[in-house]
């Protein structure tokens, strides 16, 4: 009996330590690779956007987010093949209508080619300004490695949020505008 009871307490006591040393690792990979200049982060300078094509946009609409300055821009990343991107086309009307386009520009970019989300757009109609990721040139300077993912640039061009568009709400976008603060 008295074996096998220190088998087990050394049993839970390598555990623990493995437990423990994977924690360790854990929080040092999370530091080490949370650098203030990931440019995902909120606090963030925003990078620039270059659109070359808009499927859906008001004629002459801004290319880069430069020209953008003094509004709030909501970036949707979405793609067609994605089942929670296809259900939150409602919901992205929704926030894109709650807020005139002078304080808030969403802008959709896709990560498909321009045929295949024409048709998605046929069936799934986006009333936010939509535009392509040729060569997924701004989904790399926004590090997205999923979609959907919205990220939210305040006037100044800094990073204000990070968030699947899905969580938010009209009201939480305007109490951002309004004050920066998110209710």
């Amino acid at each position: 009996q008295r074996r096998s009871d220190a088998v087990v307490h050394r049993v839970m006591v390598l555990t623990r330590t493995r437990y423990a040393s994977l924690v360790v690792v854990l929080i040092w990979t999370s530091v080490t690779h949370a650098s203030p200049d990931d440019p995902i982060r909120a606090g963030a300078s925003a990078p620039e956007i270059r659109i070359d094509r808009y499927l859906r946009a008001p004629e002459n609409a801004p290319r880069t987010l430069g020209e953008l300055r003094g509004r709030w821009v909501m970036l949707d990343f979405f793609a067609t093949w994605c089942p929670a991107c296809s259900g939150n086309v409602d919901h992205m009307n929704q926030l894109a209508g709650s807020i005139p386009t002078e304080e808030l520009v969403v802008i959709s970019i896709c990560a498909d080619g321009a045929s295949t989300a024409e048709r998605f757009l046929e069936r799934r109609p986006l009333r936010t300004w939509v535009a392509l990721d040729d060569g997924g040139s701004t989904t790399a300077a926004y590090q997205i490695g999923g979609y959907p993912q919205a990220v939210l640039i305040d006037p100044e061009g800094t990073i204000s949020s990070v968030v699947r568009p899905d969580r938010l709400e009209a009201g939480m976008l305007r109490s951002l505008i309004d004050g920066g603060i998110v209710a």
